[in-house]
């Protein structure tokens, strides 16, 4: 599972896919190349040159949920679902939020568990 997907190209412009077909594109300023990054949490496809630093972070199992809750990112568009999509991290969400994704949302394994170690987490 992948909690960040991201690289920084040569020029320092940073490209992150946040959800599952997030493609991004970006050309460098220093060099001219095209660079491409898909994928979000879900897979990593990318077309780079070798000269961009990964900043990916994959999950592993010695990360603790206080780590894992401050990179895990959920797409939110608001209660009504009227606002423009943004990702905010598990740490920052609400637990009605937290609890009204658990109610109305088919989660991975990897998400379900991490958002009831969340409400673990907030009420030990």
């Amino acid at each position: 599972m992948t909690l960040r997907n991201s690289f920084i190209c040569p020029d320092g412009f940073e490209l992150v896919s946040e959800h599952v077909h997030d493609y991004r594109q970006h050309k460098d300023k220093s060099n001219g190349k095209i660079y491409v990054i898909d994928g979000g949490p879900e897979y990593m496809r990318r077309s780079c040159h070798g000269d961009e630093v990964d900043t990916s972070i994959v999950w592993t199992p010695e990360m603790t949920h206080e780590y894992v809750r401050t990179l895990l990112k959920w797409g939110t568009m608001g209660k009504k679902g009227d606002e423009d999509l943004k990702f905010v991290t598990l740490a920052e969400m609400t637990t009605e939020h937290i609890n009204a994704v658990l109610d109305t949302q088919h989660l991975s394994g990897f998400y379900a568990k991490a958002f009831f170690a969340e409400l673990d987490y907030r009420n030990p």
